[in-house]
Order: structure tokens, then sequence, then C-alpha cells
């Protein structure tokens, strides 16, 4: 198991699925995670109750914060790869 389907399964592990398109996973989730990770559009925490979304490229950030940014741009905001949302 490589290093991306590892941390697919953790994500998992700690949400519900919602909805899964090509290059976007959504979840809600449902545990606290144990990292201090933080969305890097809006630099808040990830807390439970919250809808997250998860790019193919292994980037996670609040649903709300990447469907505003994908009405401006396409791409990954950290690594500015093609995103079809």
């Amino acid at each position: 198991m490589n290093i991306f389907s590892s941390f697919f399964q953790y994500i998992k592990s700690k949400c519900s699925s919602k909805q899964e398109n090509r290059d976007i996973m959504n979840y809600r989730i449902e545990k606290s995670f144990i990292d201090d990770d933080e969305c890097i559009i809006c630099l808040g925490e990830y807390n439970q109750g919250q809808n997250i979304s998860l790019l193919f490229c292994g980037h996670r950030f609040h649903k709300p914060c990447i469907d505003y940014w994908f009405k401006y741009k396409k791409t990954c905001p950290l690594c500015d790869i093609e995103i079809k949302p």
C-alpha cells in the first residue's frame, strides 16, 4: 500500500463519505484529526461535523473554501495541479 492509499484510508476512517467524483472526494468529519492540520485557504482547523474535500493530489480543504476557490481557478491551491470539480 502506497502513502496516498494509506492517507485516503486514514481520512475515510475519520469521515463519512458524501460524494465522490474523479478528482475530488467530499467527506463530513465524524472524528477529530490527530494532527494539527489546517485548511490552507482560510487557515482554520478541521473540526468534527465540518465538510472537507480531499483532492486526488492528496490535499484537503474545507468544502466551502475549495468550492469558492474553484469559482476562480481549477487548480489545487497548494500544488497547482489541474482539478476537474
